[in-house]
């Protein structure tokens, strides 16, 4: 009896103990298996990190990562180049000292610890290099969380070579207008020159008309001064008399003392209209000044008017409605000088090609106007018009609609540039086609 319960026992033991074995190796199994995950899990968060690392590391914009205290906690290989040091001396450091003191910086600063970056901001910057060099610098700021406390992610570009070719570009497109104006004066100049000939022709003949009457004069005063002296000794002065008369007829004294004042007004007007031909011209070849000034536009196109007459006047009639009050505009004088030249010379040879069905001559029609706080100045003719498909490409560069040699494409697309991309304003066309065309250019006051 005792033998059989121990052999009971004894089974129910071998039972718990290779439940238990059993127990343990499914147990050491999952074990194993739950390691072998956990591995293949670290390794892929390692395979993952050293992938951002790599992507972080060859990026060309400086990474930082900054914590809620405004410190550095990591960056990248492109911030320790940007700001020229190493990571040691970066990670941990504050990320205001990287921006130069200054007004603007300290704004920005006080801007970001009350919160006004949350989300993405974006603003070009004065930074500092480890050696105090300063270099203009573009940061996006990124707001983020990281285990529930706020991060800021600061993106470092540097800007400088970026500005040096923007500078570059500005004054290879300053040269390029520059080199168009001049050869637009080239093409006005025979027509200046012949503007200018004729006061200069009326001048001339008014002068040698003067010049011939200040001898006739002198004679005429000398026989008058010689009969006064005669007349003060009370001498018989009959025959001197007669010749003194004889002499006045002969110089046709009534005559000059009429003509001379009309001579003396004739010279000056000529002269007069010689300056303002040469100032118009003087004022339209200046290369400009780099910076906007406050320009009067009234002024500037009744000087284009003056050096382009010649290319109008025996096309057109050229009428004005200014308005009197209009406000200066800031503007590149310079550059809008060669807007409304091309605008004025495209309005005649519109006109001029419209002359085998309608009667020379045309009307072109400039007026300004201040309206919502801009200058409009309308440029309208009565030529042939532009056809809507044309309307669609007239400011494309390098388009037109000339015969080869007559155009290059780059006038209309010269004009857009200046008013949009350096004045900030707008250029449009309204045309139909045989029915003439009108040129509008907004500038903001």
């Amino acid at each position: 009896m005792d033998l059989a319960r121990i052999e009971k026992r004894l089974e129910r033991e071998k039972k718990s103990r290779l439940a238990a074995e059993q127990l343990l190796e499914s147990k050491s199994r999952e074990l194993y298996e739950t390691n072998q995950s956990l591995k293949k899990t670290t390794q892929s968060l390692e395979s993952q990190s050293n992938e951002l690392r790599a992507i972080l590391d060859n990026t060309q914009a400086g990474i930082l990562l900054i914590d809620q205290q405004g410190k550095i906690k990591r960056a990248n290989k492109a911030s320790l180049t940007l700001f020229t040091t190493q990571e040691s001396a970066l990670v941990g450091g504050l990320a205001a000292d990287l921006l130069l003191t200054n007004d603007e910086n300290e704004e920005f600063l006080r801007d970001m610890r009350m919160g006004a970056a949350s989300g993405i901001y974006r603003q070009d910057i004065l930074a500092q290099r480890s050696d105090g060099a300063q270099f203009p610098m573009e940061l996006t700021i990124v707001s983020t969380k990281i285990a529930s406390k706020p991060h800021t992610i600061w993106i470092c570009r540097d800007l400088t070579t970026r500005l040096e070719e923007e500078q570059k570009r500005t004054e290879l497109e300053r040269e390029l207008a520059q080199s168009q104006k001049l050869e637009s004066l080239g093409v006005l100049a025979s027509g200046i020159a012949h503007e200018i000939n004729t006061p200069v022709q009326y001048v001339t003949d008014n002068v040698k008309f003067l010049n011939h009457a200040s001898k006739d004069l002198t004679r005429a005063f000398q026989a008058y001064k010689t009969l006064c002296t005669e007349l003060s000794q009370k001498k018989d002065v009959t025959t001197l008399l007669s010749d003194t008369q004889k002499i006045a007829e002969e110089t046709e004294l009534e005559y000059l003392l009429n003509e001379l004042p009309a001579a003396l007004t004739q010279a000056l007007e000529g002269l007069t209209q010689i300056t303002q031909i040469v100032s118009a011209v003087k004022v339209f070849a200046h290369p400009g000044s780099s910076e906007k000034t406050q320009t009067d536009i009234n002024a500037l196109l009744s000087d284009i008017i003056t050096v382009s007459r010649n290319q109008w006047k025996y096309i057109a009639t050229l009428k004005t409605d200014f308005q009197n009050d209009l406000p200066p505009v800031s503007a590149y004088p310079s550059d809008l000088n060669q807007v409304f030249l091309n605008l004025i010379v495209n309005a005649a040879q519109a006109i001029e090609d419209a002359a085998n069905t309608a009667p020379l001559p045309g009307e072109i029609m400039i007026k300004t106007q201040q309206i919502d706080g801009a200058v409009k100045i309308t440029i309208t003719d009565n030529g042939c018009g532009i056809t809507k498909k044309v309307q669609e490409k007239i400011f494309d560069p390098f388009f037109t609609t000339k015969q080869v040699g007559k155009g290059t494409g780059q006038g209309l697309s010269l004009c857009y540039a200046i008013v949009t991309q350096q004045h900030g304003g707008e250029i449009d066309v309204q045309s139909v086609k045989g029915k003439g065309a009108s040129f509008t250019v907004t500038l903001p006051c």
